[in-house]
């Protein structure tokens, strides 16, 4: 890419979802009357910023971020991330490009410990052999056990994911994510489950990703008045429809009851 194209890259959203119409869940084209399909949708992530997706229930958040990352397909309309577009790309590739997600319920291997589960998220480029997680570099190893640390799991690298309470798997889930250092992470109900105190400390936690280590968020979750703490910027969806976005000033949902 020349150092022109670079520039126009940097300055353009990192994310940019142009008026795509999403599968429902169970394979049909988008359609007025589809249980959770996505209608149109449009929105844009600038480098660098905390964004939500907030809504009720079948509302289409998970959709979106399964349209976003590759796990679906759309069937109008186009996805670009980092100035190329990935509408109809794989989701390994989507991944390898630097835009990886989170799952709710957090997905992680229940019978292998947590630092295990860390070097099974290595890209395959950085293994020395072929496989799940077989003879990781030196310096992965540091990473995962500092990204450990870093979610608050200082003492469990051994420890075995599937003993982990919920909050700490879904802490776990995250530093997977960010063993391949992405430009972009797409949080799926990250607070679901989650009682207050833990739901503050993930607050926190996020914060800290996108302000220490520079990695841009997406975050889905139908809890409005936690998401208005994190988000610098908010799209509500309705039915698969964007209906409202701004700021959480704009959007005045500082006074709304959670949905």
């Amino acid at each position: 890419m020349s150092d022109t194209m670079h520039r126009l890259t940097f300055f353009r959203p990192l994310l940019e979802v142009r008026c795509i119409n999403g599968i429902d869940s169970i394979g049909n084209s988008s359609r007025k009357d589809a249980a959770c399909s996505l209608q149109a949708v449009s929105l844009s992530v600038e480098r660098g910023i905390i964004v939500g997706v907030g809504g009720p229930a079948g509302a289409g958040k998970t959709l979106l971020l399964d349209c976003i990352s590759g796990m679906r397909s759309i069937d109008a309309g186009e996805i670009w991330f980092n100035g190329h577009e990935i509408s109809h790309l794989r989701s390994g590739y989507i991944a390898r490009m630097g835009l990886v997600r989170t799952f709710h319920p957090p997905r992680v291997f229940r019978s292998l410990s947590c630092l295990e589960n860390m070097l099974t998220a290595l890209p395959a480029e950085r293994r020395l052999l072929p496989g799940l997680f077989a003879w990781p570099r030196r310096a992965d190893l540091a990473r995962a056990t500092e990204l450990l640390a870093f979610v608050g799991l200082h003492d469990g690298c051994w420890q075995q994911a599937g003993a982990l309470p919920v909050h700490q798997r879904k802490r776990l889930e995250l530093a997977m994510a960010l063993m391949s250092e992405p430009k972009m992470l797409l949080v799926d109900e990250p607070v679901a489950d989650l009682d207050a105190a833990g739901a503050e400390d993930m607050m926190e936690l996020l914060r800290r990703i996108n302000a220490e280590l520079g990695t841009t968020l997406l975050v889905a979750t139908q809890d409005m008045h936690w998401l208005e703490g994190v988000a610098d910027y908010i799209h509500w969806l309705e039915q698969g429809r964007v209906v409202a976005a701004g700021t959480p000033q704009e959007l005045g949902v500082r006074h709304q009851e959670p949905v």
